[in-house]
Parts: structure tokens; sequence; C-alpha cells
């Protein structure tokens, strides 16, 4: 085993870990916080400042628990003004949380690729166990 071999394989032990985050909300804040006394390395999007392009949604969407809809604050005004009551398709709402990014459930954390919303605390505690 050479050294550079040694390296490479401290460096894949550590999660990449990115936090789609909104520092008005408080859930977001507090997910936040874990991942500073995590002591790991991670990264902060200001989603509503650089929103993750329609691609990433979609992505985000295929391996988040409840899928797209999960990510949608279907309860804001505005979705109830761009959908109308009724249900949209799935390419609407990935379009939807591109063009209005202020409709996407937060936080959302996404660990080794693997996107999390951490709205309650049982995700919250899941979040706690990738780390």
């Amino acid at each position: 085993l050479r050294l550079s071999d040694s390296i490479s394989f401290v460096f894949h032990l550590m999660p990449i870990i990115t936090i789609y985050h909104n520092g008005r909300c408080g859930k977001s804040r507090k997910a936040l916080e874990l991942l500073e006394q995590s002591g790991l390395e991670y990264t902060v999007v200001q989603y509503l400042l650089e929103p993750p392009t329609e691609e990433e949604i979609a992505g985000f969407a295929a391996q988040v628990n409840g899928g797209i809809r999960s990510m949608v604050r279907v309860k804001e005004p505005l979705y109830k003004e761009l959908f109308d009551g009724r249900n949209p398709e799935e390419a609407e709402l990935i379009r939807a949380l591109y063009d209005h990014p202020s409709l996407m459930e937060r936080p959302l954390v996404v660990v080794d690729g693997q996107p999390l919303i951490v709205r309650s605390e049982e995700a919250l505690e899941r979040l706690k166990g990738l780390l």
C-alpha cells in the first residue's frame, strides 16, 4: 500500500455534505447547527439566491423519500396561485421549484449524494446518523 493510496482512502471516508439553506427558517438553522457541531466540512448553498438546476432538482426528487411532492411547500400561497387546486405533473413541480425556489421544502441536506429533507425531529436524527 502506497502513501498516496492511504490518503485517497482517507478522503473517501469523509462524507460530502451540502445543505440547501434558508437562514430565515428555524429548522434550516437547526440542521446547520448540527453540521457545525459535527466538525465535518460541508457546503452551504443559499438556495433562494442560487437555486439548484432543474436537473439537480429532478435528481433529488428521484432519491428523496416521497419524491418531488415531498419537496414542495404546498401550503404556500404561491403554490396555490400557480396550480389553482389541480394536481400538477412532476415536470411542472420541478420547473416550479427552479423558477420559485421559495417553494422548496427546507432544509435539504445532501450527504454523499443522498438527499434528506430535515423538517422533523426524526429526519434530524437520521441526519445525525449519516454524519
